[in-house]
């Protein structure tokens, strides 16, 4: 199970090496389930990889923040937002001191 995942993991951790940190800005709720059904598959696929890891240091870090409920409460103050986000992003960049942005 997850075979295309496990997959995914591996090579991101050949090319960045570890840790690897998933930082997941999907909705936790929704009224029509969409973005919560992948969010729930990929904390899944993440636990169970990180299960089956052996050695700690190369479990994955995974970092659920649910963008639209964030922007909600902060009223559409892109500050109030940014400073949220700080504590996520400055945990992760402590742990890999990499920071990775793939624009389509």
């Amino acid at each position: 199970m997850y075979q295309a995942t496990a997959l995914h993991f591996a090579d991101l951790r050949r090319r960045y090496g570890d840790p690897l940190v998933v930082l997941n800005l999907l909705k936790s709720r929704e009224r029509r389930p969409r973005e919560v059904l992948l969010r729930r598959e990929l904390a899944a696929a993440i636990s169970l990889l990180n299960a089956q890891t052996k050695q700690r240091s190369q479990r994955v870090i995974y970092l659920p923040w649910d963008f639209q409920k964030h922007l909600k409460q902060a009223q559409g103050s892109a500050a109030m937002l940014l400073s949220e986000m700080s504590a996520l992003t400055t945990t992760a960049l402590d742990a890999t001191s990499l920071f990775a942005l793939n624009s389509l």
